[in-house]
C-alpha cells in the first residue's frame, strides 16, 4: 500500500467516525461544563444561606428588644403587658429555630458541594494531563505510521527500479548478441533473437399554645425574681 492509499484509508476512517483525540476532547468539554455547573451551584447556595443568616440576625434583634421591652414593662408593675410582649415574641423565637435548621443543612450541602467540586477539579486535571499526552502520542504514532507507509512504498519503487534495470540489462545484452551474429554472417541463419515478458503491474411545625404559655410564664416568673432580687438589694446597699 503506498502512501496516498494510506492517506484515503485514514481520511475515510475519519469521516466515517470519530478519533481517540476528537473523543477525548469531547469527554473534557462534558467534564468542564459540569464542573462549571456545580461552581454554580456552590454560587447559588452560599448565597441562599448567607440571606437566610440575614433574615435570622434581624429577628433575633427583633427578639431581643421585645424581651427588653417585656422587662421594662415588668419593671413599670405592667405584668400584663409584659405576657403579652412575650407571648407576641413566641413567633420570632420559632422563626428562630426553623432559621437555624435550614441554615444548618445549607452549610451541609454546601460543605458536600464544595468538596465535589475540588474531586471534579483534580479529575478535570488530571483528564487535561492525559488529553495532552494522548494527543502527542496520537501524532506520533500517526507520524510513524506514515513513515512506515513511505518506508514501504520506497521499497517497492525500488524493486521495480531493480526489474527495470535488469530488464534493460537483459536487453543491452541481447543487443549485443544481434551485433555479434551481425559480425559474423556466417552464424547469422543459427541465431534467434529472443524477446522478454513485460512486467505485471478505513452523559416545620410551630409550637403549640400550651407550650407558648408555659414559657411565657417561666420567663415571667424568672422577671419576677429577678426584680425581686434587685428590689432586696436595694436597702441592703445603703
Amino acid at each position: 500500500m503506498g502512501i496516498f492509499s494510506f492517506l484515503a484509508r485514514l481520511l475515510g476512517f475519519q469521516r466515517a467516525e470519530k478519533g481517540p483525540v476528537a473523543l477525548i476532547d469531547e469527554a473534557y468539554a462534558t467534564h468542564t461544563t459540569r464542573l462549571d455547573t456545580l461552581r454554580r451551584a456552590v454560587t447559588d447556595i452560599t448565597m441562599q444561606r448567607k440571606r437566610l443568616e440575614i433574615m435570622q440576625k434581624q429577628i433575633k434583634d427583633e427578639s431581643d428588644t421585645i424581651q427588653q421591652q417585656a422587662r421594662y414593662a415588668l419593671q413599670a408593675g405592667k405584668e400584663e403587658l409584659a405576657r403579652q410582649a412575650l407571648l407576641s415574641n413566641e413567633t420570632r423565637i420559632a422563626q428562630l429555630h426553623a432559621l437555624e435548621t435550614q441554615i444548618a443543612q445549607l452549610r451541609g450541602q454546601e460543605a458536600d458541594l464544595l468538596q465535589l467540586e475540588r474531586q471534579l477539579s483534580l479529575r478535570l486535571d488530571g483528564l487535561r494531563t492525559q488529553k495532552e499526552m494522548l494527543k502527542v502520542q496520537y501524532r506520533v504514532a500517526t507520524t510513524r505510521l506514515q513513515v512506515r507507509e513511505e518506508i514501504q512504498g520506497i521499497a517497492q519503487d525500488m524493486n521495480s527500479a531493480r526489474l527495470m534495470l535488469e530488464q534493460a540489462q537483459e536487453q543491452v545484452r541481447m543487443l549485443r548478441e544481434e551485433a555479434d551474429a551481425l559480425a559474423h554472417p556466417l552464424l547469422e541463419q543459427g541465431g534467434q533473437r529472443k524477446y522478454l515478458p513485460e512486467p505485471g503491474t478505513s452523559h416545620i411545625e410551630a409550637l403549640q399554645q400550651i407550650t407558648i404559655e408555659q414559657n411565657v410564664e417561666t420567663q415571667l416568673q424568672a422577671m419576677k425574681e429577678e426584680l425581686q432580687h434587685k428590689q432586696n438589694e436595694g436597702p441592703t446597699a445603703h
